[in-house]
């Protein structure tokens, strides 16, 4: 059964601000894979001098490339 927090995730869609530990979490490959794809892409950003990713940035970047890229 899903989570609290991930029901919040899909409610908030393409706006939510996850961390990058979280958004690796979410994706389809390994985390370790997703987190190497975040830092190649630019897709780590920081609020507040921490981490975060914006999961609407990651969809937008997928679509524009692939995941084997």
């Amino acid at each position: 059964m899903p989570s609290d927090r991930s029901r919040q995730r899909a409610l908030l869609g393409a706006a939510c601000l996850v961390s990058p530990s979280a958004a690796a979490a979410l994706a389809p490959i390994a985390d370790h894979k997703a987190m190497q794809y975040f830092r190649e892409h630019r897709l780590i950003r920081h609020m507040a001098g921490k981490p975060v990713v914006i999961w609407g940035e990651v969809l937008d970047s997928i679509k524009r490339g692939s995941l084997a890229g």
